[in-house]
C-alpha cells in the first residue's frame, strides 16, 4: 500500500467534518483551519522559543492574523506561490462573508470570481460540478499539504523549502493491485478528458497531466513484468493529452 495512505485517512476525516457544512460555514471554518495550521508551520519552522511564539501568538502578535501568516510562509519559503494565491482568494470569501449579516452565496460575482479563481485540487478525480465542491475539495488538499509540511519540518527532515504538494500512489496489497488500480483510474480520466469541453476540459487535462507523474513513479519502483503495461498506460495519456489518438484508436 502507498505510504500517503495516512494522508487519505485524514482527508477522509476532513471531508466528514465539512461536507454537510452551509456555504457561509464552510468559508469560516476552512479559513479558520487554515489559519492555525498556517500558525502551526510558521512555529515549527522558527527556533523553538518563547521570542518565536509571540510572534505567532498572543495578543497584538506580529503573525496573528490570517493575513500575516499567508504573507509570512510565503516570504520564508514555506508555501508555494500558487497556495499562496490560493489562501488569499480564501481570505477574500472569508471577508465578504464574515463582514456582512446580509444574505450572500457563491453566487454573488464578488465571491464566484475568487472561487473561480483558486486552483483545482490535486487529488480530484472528477470536475466539481458547483462552486461549493471545489472550494471545499480544493482546500481539503491544501490544508493536508500544510499539514505535511508542519509535519516535515519536526521530524527534521528539511529544514526550508518552497511548498509541499502531496501526490498519491495507487492502492493495493500487491503490485498486481496497484496496477489494476492505476488501469482503472487512467480509463476513468480518459474517458472524461474526452467528453470535458471548456473549464472541464483543463481540469482533466491536470488530472491526465498527474496520473503520467504518478504511474512514471509507480513504474521506477514496480516489477519488471508490469513495465510493458505501465509504459502503455503513459503512451495513452501523453498521447490524449497531445490531442493525438492512441495507437488502437481506443480509449485505455
Amino acid at each position: 500500500m502507498s505510504s500517503d495512505s495516512q494522508g487519505f485517512i485524514n482527508f477522509n476525516e476532513l471531508n466528514q467534518t465539512l461536507r454537510d457544512l452551509d456555504e457561509r460555514a464552510l468559508v469560516l471554518t476552512l479559513a479558520a483551519f487554515a489559519e492555525d495550521t498556517l500558525g502551526d508551520l510558521l512555529t515549527a519552522f522558527m527556533i523553538p522559543s518563547a521570542a518565536s511564539r509571540s510572534l505567532v501568538t498572543g495578543f497584538n502578535a506580529p503573525l496573528g492574523t490570517f493575513s500575516s501568516r499567508i504573507k509570512a510562509a510565503f516570504a520564508f519559503g514555506l508555501i508555494s506561490k500558487g497556495q499562496f494565491d490560493d489562501l488569499q482568494h480564501l481570505r477574500e470569501v472569508r471577508n465578504k462573508f464574515s463582514h456582512t449579516w446580509k444574505p450572500i452565496s457563491f453566487a454573488d460575482p464578488s465571491v464566484e470570481g475568487h472561487i473561480k479563481a483558486i486552483r483545482f485540487g490535486r487529488m480530484m478525480r472528477d470536475y466539481p460540478k458547483t462552486l461549493q465542491k471545489k472550494l471545499l475539495v480544493a482546500f481539503q488538499n491544501l490544508l493536508i499539504e500544510l499539514q505535511v509540511a508542519v509535519d516535515t519540518i519536526k521530524e527534521g527532515k528539511q529544514a526550508k523549502f518552497v511548498g509541499v504538494h502531496l501526490t498519491a500512489g495507487f492502492y493495493g496489497e500487491t503490485p498486481e493491485e496497484e496496477l489494476e488500480q492505476a488501469t482503472e483510474e487512467a480509463a476513468h480520466a480518459q474517458a472524461k478528458h474526452a467528453a470535458a469541453e471548456g473549464e472541464e476540459k483543463l481540469f482533466y487535462d491536470m488530472v491526465l497531466r498527474e496520473l503520467v507523474g504518478r504511474i512514471t513513479r509507480f513504474l521506477s519502483d514496480s516489477p519488471s513484468e508490469n513495465a510493458p503495461k505501465l509504459n502503455e498506460l503513459l503512451q495513452g495519456l501523453t498521447q490524449q493529452l497531445e490531442g493525438r489518438p492512441s495507437p488502437t484508436g481506443n480509449l485505455l
